[in-house]
């Protein structure tokens, strides 16, 4: 599977401080990463300028997929760090506070700290996120779905970058047995980027939890077709097709 050249991110956590004291924290930097070979990716870490600094890693494409989220191609990059906005800057980090909240079960917390971000810039697509985790961690299904309607109607959410955001939240849905917000969320994400067979597997796997197998075996059929050695694909349309025989 060839993977598209630009800056990818990579989220980890850090553990900080010592002792009784020490807690984990997310930490993300940014690789600038081109393909290798068909099986390799040549992944370069991105300096406080964003230049690359020639520390050069290869990593596996199975394991680049599951680690590395593909931001924009490095002008493009480039441009959006220098031109940030103070308000922008504002909300990012009223972002990441809430996320730590989250992290922490933090709910009441989490959920200020993304109405502060959403305040300084009402189209932050993570800020519309994390609060609808929030919600659907809490239960509160209505207020999830209507964050939901007012992320559709923002149309510079349509970008093939936040595919990631949406894909991860219709996975949040699934899980809450919420499953045509599900599939709605997996259908954006998918005209964003409809080459993307995780996406179809992801979404097959949602209409298999709601018991709809033969919908499912069709998307994962979808997702075979775009990369026949999809071997998660193979596994389960497989294993649903002689359930189905039983």
């Amino acid at each position: 599977m060839d993977i598209k050249e630009g800056v990818y991110s990579k989220t980890s956590m850090i553990k900080i401080g010592t002792g009784s004291t020490s807690k984990k924290t997310k930490s993300v930097n940014y690789y600038y990463a081109k393909q290798k070979d068909t099986n390799t990716i040549s992944v370069d870490l991105l300096s406080v300028n964003h230049q690359p600094i020639g520390f050069i890693e290869d990593i596996e494409v199975d394991k680049f997929l599951k680690e590395y989220e593909f931001i924009s191609d490095l002008t493009t990059f480039k441009k959006n760090e220098e031109k940030l906005l103070p308000e922008k800057i504002e909300s990012t980090e009223h972002v990441r506070l809430g996320d730590k909240h989250l992290d922490n079960k933090e709910f009441n917390s989490a959920e200020y700290e993304y109405g502060i971000a959403l305040k300084y810039d009402e189209k932050n697509l993570k800020a519309h996120h994390g609060i609808s985790k929030v919600y659907l961690e809490t239960g509160q299904t209505e207020k999830a779905k209507d964050i939901l309607k007012k992320m559709s109607a923002i149309e510079e959410l349509y970008d093939p970058e936040n595919k990631h955001i949406f894909n991860e939240l219709a996975i949040n849905l699934r899980k809450q047995k919420m499953y045509e917000e599900a599939f709605n969320n997996y259908q954006k994400a998918i005209s964003m980027d409809p080459n993307d067979e995780i996406l179809y597997y992801n979404m097959a796997r949602a209409y298999y939890d709601k018991g709809e197998l033969e919908t499912a075996i069709k998307i994962f059929q979808q997702a075979l077709t775009i990369n026949p050695n999809f071997t998660e694909a193979k596994k389960a349309l497989d294993f649903i097709t002689r359930k189905m025989k039983q």
